[in-house]
């Protein structure tokens, strides 16, 4: 599997030579570990229009493209219909272990909570990697000259799903760093 990672070229640099670094972060959507797209032009996006909340805009974009061999690692495709039954039956029997599981260190918000239960889950299945996807509320990588009225028609029915893949920090030195562009 292909992977793509945006971000500053010093750091791709330091990436290629050294491996990822799993940088803890309570509101990862997906929970701990490094964070790729499955699209090229997604991670193109992210690197030239990478919203102030995430740390704003990359002033030296580049991306990293990465391979990973799917049938070495435990992964976690919350795509998958089953896969994603599992992912919510599990939910109940976290929400009562939660404070155990937690050890005092309470989430205080709902990403913080839901990247808790992400490790959790990943935990229990003991996963490699965790692949899902999800649709923004704005799009902005869309195109628009001229299309506007026909994405609004048609995203309802048929919306574009943005996927990610964050590779658990276990298996972050199973990655392949194909190179850096």
């Amino acid at each position: 599997m292909y992977l793509y990672h945006a971000t500053e070229r010093e750091y791709a640099l330091s990436i290629k030579k050294n491996g990822f670094r799993v940088k803890r972060n309570k509101e990862h959507w997906l929970g701990h570990g490094v964070y790729f797209y499955a699209d090229w032009r997604m991670a193109e996006w992210w690197a030239t229009a990478r919203p102030e909340k995430f740390g704003g805009k990359i002033v030296d974009p580049c991306i990293i493209r990465a391979y990973i061999e799917e049938s070495e690692l435990n992964i976690i495709n919350l795509s998958v219909y089953l896969e994603y039954y599992q992912f919510l039956s599990r939910y109940a029997e976290f929400e009562r272990g939660a404070i155990e599981y937690l050890k005092g260190d309470k989430p205080v918000g709902l990403k913080e909570y839901q990247c808790a239960y992400m490790e959790y889950y990943a935990r229990v299945r003991q996963a490699d990697a965790m692949v899902a996807g999800f649709l923004p509320k704005n799009q902005p990588y869309l195109p628009s000259r001229g299309l506007l009225d026909t994405i609004k028609r048609i995203s309802a029915e048929i919306p574009f799903i943005e996927e990610q893949i964050c590779v658990c920090p276990q298996a972050v030195n199973k990655i392949t760093i194909m190179g850096v562009e």
